[in-house]
């Protein structure tokens, strides 16, 4: 299923290769997480397979934004689609790199009295310092090709973070 897939979405190059932005969305009627298992998957493998071919010459960087689901799931999908020892590898060696916003942002809602705007902002703030800091870590080697998956990021909208600040947030991503 993976190469039809992958086939149909013309996603069979690798991240070396490709600059893309893709957002998946759902509705009722259907679940994109599917999607974004394919994704994780085909990074996970192009960017082990990078590393382990150009050893000092490659930082390529995966950054995992997890809304609605935890690492664990995703480890556990991995491991059946085959990939464990990948991203076992990739953890170890710090080029996948996971951001579990889902609990950190109810722990912020669950715990803030008075609700604004700037006091939500901080999670996704904190995420994108830390992106930008690891990106800028390993600019200067021309080999770099990170990419950043996020699961779910309706929920944040959901849990109360203003729209226009999640379209800043994926600005400052795709830019």
């Amino acid at each position: 299923m993976s190469i039809d897939l992958n086939n149909v979405l013309d996603s069979s190059s690798s991240i070396e290769d490709t600059c893309l932005n893709l957002i998946v969305g759902k509705s009722d009627s259907t679940d994109g997480s599917f999607l974004i298992h394919n994704f994780l998957s085909n990074s996970i493998r192009q960017t082990n397979q990078a590393n382990n071919n150009n050893n000092n010459n490659n930082n390529s960087k995966i950054f995992f934004i997890t809304f609605a689901q935890t690492l664990s799931h995703f480890k556990s999908v991995q491991s059946k689609l085959g990939n464990s020892a990948h991203l076992n590898n990739l953890i170890q060696s710090k080029r996948f790199i996971h951001f579990d916003a889902g609990t950190n942002l109810t722990n912020v809602y669950l715990n803030e009295t008075e609700k604004s705007d700037e006091q939500n902002l901080t999670l996704l703030n904190e995420i994108w310092n830390s992106i930008k800091e690891n990106l800028n870590s390993s600019l200067d080697n021309s080999n770099t090709k990170s990419v950043v998956i996020i699961d779910d990021l309706s929920i944040a909208s959901l849990i109360g973070i203003a729209d226009r600040a999640l379209y800043e947030f994926i600005l400052k991503l795709v830019n």
